[in-house]
């Protein structure tokens, strides 16, 4: 009761534009309770809403440790013998091979958790050698695909890692731009194309480097290949046999779980960049019962002194509330505070949400149409009769909202249609926070629709739909722009949140793809003091 050997174990990992959160809390090692929360990332810092929850986190459960990992080709697997200890980080892979990085490369991954903490930094490498601990076959290349880097470990006849690789392939962004592109399904096959290409030849080039510099070895028998996202299609794994001319495993793999692992045992610090932080220990039991006897005592002295002297304190209060009522007659009448709601939390939070749905679309999909309520969103997507990213979308697409169906799914030659319809959030809706607006003054209906015209896309139409009269005065307007890309549509809700007006964008936001660009048509609501009612002469 009065103390606890809890423990939670946060992971922080990056994927595409989200920032997942991945906790667990554990109390004898066994998991009480396992979650995960996703963030939107719109720039190089971590976002607040996740800074937030971190905090939260690690205030509810001191003995909290986060963890992390350290991506990209800026690390490399060598010989431990010739390692550089001065310029490089190093964490052993095994009893011959050691995982480095340049000093100032962990400075700057570390810095990114400037604000949160953080107590390991583990590389994909370990996970991908833990893997391979697990499930390990001689003779094979082992592969993770993750965030667009490749990792390999080569094992020989007596699985003992002997060779190493990373490689990060080109970004998809590098390419094409895929937003909503005239020529969205030629891009996306492009850079499928280019995405296979260079895996393949990396690949190769690992295997003939193998037999080129180790004599008296015996052939490669598989080549498994891991991955988060699935990267490649079928067609394309089975033309990497041919080339390579080994079997190819090709599977998911739970990251997540892999990095709880490492973090839990007993030589975690081992696996890691960085040493964990120090945690503040938890006061012992018995110190606990002597503040709670304490306590007791304490209250039992506070109930008996209160109860031998009721009737001269209430006789007191009496007294005192005649006084108090005495002087809030004589004192002013103070005119009552109107807030507004807080515009610049309201639209980053629904621009938040917009930002995920539109993340949420494959590569290889062309986005036609997508409608989003407050509680639900629809999707009109094309997709290659090839593609197999339908089913990757409708597994994070229930992993944001309780039902989601299709529609429609109708095959015509090489393309497949779909209309998906999906309900019920499952996060819920964020709060609408107000506060005071000091420049807020009366503005007519007019004057309103002015003010917004100057602020919208180009080529926009403005629409009054009606008034609400409470504690403030809203004025509603439907409004309906062509952009050129989505990002358009973005950069004008960032100039809503510039103004000095409290100004929020609502519900429902249907982008459609037309011959003239994107069609986009939302609601805008513009919030602000009532007019004052003159007051005739008698």
């Amino acid at each position: 009761m009065f103390s606890s050997n809890k423990k939670q174990y946060v992971n922080i990992l990056k994927q595409n534009k989200q920032l997942n959160l991945d906790y667990a809390i554990l109390q004898d090692k066994k998991i009480l309770k396992q979650e995960q929360s996703s963030f939107l990332i719109v720039d190089k810092n971590m976002p607040q809403d996740a800074l937030f929850k971190l905090d939260t986190l690690q205030k509810n459960i001191p003995l909290t440790y986060l963890a992390s990992l350290f991506e990209g080709d800026r690390q490399q697997v060598i010989l431990t013998k010739d390692m550089d200890v001065i310029g490089y980080d190093s964490v052993k892979l095994d009893n011959k091979f050691s995982i480095v990085i340049p000093k100032n490369e962990l400075t700057s991954t570390t810095r990114y958790f400037s604000n949160s903490g953080i107590d390991y930094i583990v590389s994909p490498f370990t996970i991908l050698n833990e893997y391979v601990q697990d499930n390990s076959i001689k003779n094979s290349i082992n592969v993770l695909i993750y965030n667009n880097v490749v990792y390999v470990l080569i094992l020989n006849d007596l699985k003992l890692i002997v060779q190493c690789g990373v490689k990060s392939l080109t970004p998809f962004d590098q390419i094409a731009d895929k937003s909503f592109s005239n020529d969205e399904i030629v891009d996306q096959k492009l850079y499928e194309e280019v995405h296979f290409l260079e895996i393949q030849q990396f690949l190769s080039d690992m295997v003939q480097t193998y037999y080129t510099q180790n004599s008296d070895v015996e052939f490669l028998e598989q080549v498994k290949i891991l991955y988060t996202l699935k990267p490649l299609s079928d067609e394309q794994v089975n033309s990497l046999y041919e080339t390579i001319m080994v079997d190819i495993d090709y599977e998911a793999i739970n990251i997540e779980q892999y990095l709880l692992k490492i973090t839990q045992k007993e030589d975690a610090i081992k696996h890691s960049f960085i040493d964990p932080r120090v945690k503040k220990q938890n006061k012992s039991a018995m110190t606990w019962i002597v503040f709670a006897a304490v306590s007791v005592l304490i209250v039992i002295g506070l109930i008996y002194t209160q109860y031998s002297s009721s009737q001269e304190i209430s006789k007191q209060k009496i007294e005192q509330q005649k006084q108090i009522q005495k002087v809030a007659k004589k004192e002013p009448v103070t005119p009552k505070v109107i807030e507004f709601p807080n515009h610049i939390l309201t639209n980053n939070h629904l621009l938040q949400d917009v930002y995920m749905l539109f993340d949420i679309v494959p590569y290889d999909a062309v986005l036609k149409d997508l409608e989003i309520t407050q509680n639900s969103s629809t999707y009109v997507c094309m997709f290659t009769s090839q593609s197999q990213s339908f089913e990757d979308m409708r597994i994070k697409l229930l992993n944001l909202y309780k039902d989601s169906k299709i529609l429609l799914k109708h095959e015509n030659k090489s393309i497949l249609n779909i209309i998906l319809e999906n309900e019920n959030f499952l996060t819920p809706n964020k709060k609408i926070q107000y506060k005071q607006y000091s420049d807020s003054e009366f503005i007519s209906i007019g004057q309103s629709t002015d003010y917004i015209n100057k602020l919208l896309i180009d080529q926009s139409t403005i629409k009054f739909s009606n008034k609400e009269e409470k504690d403030y005065l809203t004025y509603k307007f439907a409004i309906k722009s062509i952009a050129k890309t989505p990002k358009d549509f973005f950069s004008f809700v960032e100039k809503l949140n510039q103004q000095k007006l409290s100004i929020t964008l609502e519900y429902p936001i249907v982008f459609s793809k037309t011959n003239d660009g994107i069609e986009i048509k939302y609601n805008l609501s513009i919030h602000q003091k009532n007019k004052e009612q003159l007051q005739l002469s008698k």
